[in-house]
């Protein structure tokens, strides 16, 4: 019965862990806004006047980064591949071809412009 335990933590570890990273990282950002929208509510109950920089920090979206999302896909394809080929063979080393080939879309993305039509017309 005690080695049953090792193989069953594992598989837990394994698949629990990126679910509860995720998790904590949802919840974070959930507490983040929902602090900010009390201080605004808080504000305007007080008759106050809510600062322009909290309504756009509220309501502001990041800005996608296509360079630094290309050289993230284009490494993690490049990585990818030589573990699976040096663990593996060319066949199954194949699969990196799929974070490669995002990472060089993401390039030509950051090269062509925004992808997104209301920066274009609106450069900050």
């Amino acid at each position: 019965m005690n080695e049953l335990w090792i193989p069953i933590l594992g598989i837990f570890a394994v698949f629990g862990a990126p679910i509860i990273i995720v998790w904590l990282a949802l919840k974070a950002y959930s507490q983040k806004r929902a602090l900010m929208h009390d201080t605004i509510n808080k504000l305007i109950e007080k008759g106050q006047p809510v600062p322009a920089d909290m309504i756009k920090a509220f309501e502001a979206k990041k800005p996608m980064n296509h360079v630094q999302v290309s050289v993230i896909l284009l490494s993690t394809g490049i990585g990818l591949g030589i573990f699976l080929w040096v663990l593996t063979n060319l066949k199954i080393a194949s699969v990196a071809a799929i974070p490669l080939c995002l990472g060089i879309g993401f390039l030509i993305l950051s090269r062509l412009g925004s992808a997104d039509p209301s920066e274009a017309a609106n450069p900050a």
